[in-house]
């Protein structure tokens, strides 16, 4: 039986009625994922909504964005990490990544943790804080390509606690980095047609 306070809950946050309904049934990860997705889409005050090219994006207001395309997220003292709709979409479609450093290794800024690999592109996982790797999204185990379908939600790569690098942006930031980075990648483009 569905829960009266929980579904009022929900009816009261603004979510649909149907996020709700849903949610209750799910494990707690993929609930959390779904009511995140529903916030960002339903509540635009949370997000910046991003287009350029044919480049377009919600970018959450609450994150810090590296000029690596990563976001961050702190949570109760740890960072939260994960790439940006724009990296994830560099990459092409997520087939495998990996992570080379065990939880609670010291990390430092730009150290490699791991690599991803995409369609279109193999990449490093670097690091973005100084401090501790706390660990890596057990979820995408499961499911790598949560990583490009749902990048600020279940998609987060890896958690860890210290300082975050000097270099990193609010969402203002990392949109004029976004309409810079995109400009070039639009003169190359028809420079060599």
């Amino acid at each position: 039986m569905i829960n009266a306070k929980i579904l009022a809950w929900h009816l009261k946050s603004g979510a649909p009625a149907i996020i709700a309904l849903v949610s209750f049934f799910l494990p707690p990860a993929r609930a959390d994922a779904i009511q995140f997705r529903a916030s960002m889409q339903h509540d635009a005050s949370n997000t910046l909504f991003y287009k350029r090219a044919n480049f377009v994006t919600r970018l959450p207001l609450r994150h810090l964005y590296s000029p690596l395309h990563f976001w961050l997220t702190e949570q109760n003292g740890t960072w939260r990490i994960g790439l940006t709709q724009f990296a994830t979409r560099m990459l092409g479609e997520v087939v495998d990544y990996g992570f080379e450093v065990q939880p609670g290794a010291p990390v430092e800024y730009r150290q490699v943790l791991g690599w991803i690999e995409g369609f279109k592109a193999v990449s490093d996982l670097v690091c973005i804080v100084e401090g501790t790797f706390q660990c890596s999204n057990p979820h995408l185990s499961q499911n790598p390509a949560a990583i490009d379908r749902d990048c600020y939600g279940i998609g987060w790569l890896y958690e860890a606690a210290g300082k975050t690098e000097a270099h990193c942006l609010d969402v203002e930031g990392y949109k004029a980095l976004l309409d810079a980075t995109i400009n070039s990648l639009v003169e190359k483009k028809q420079s060599a047609e």
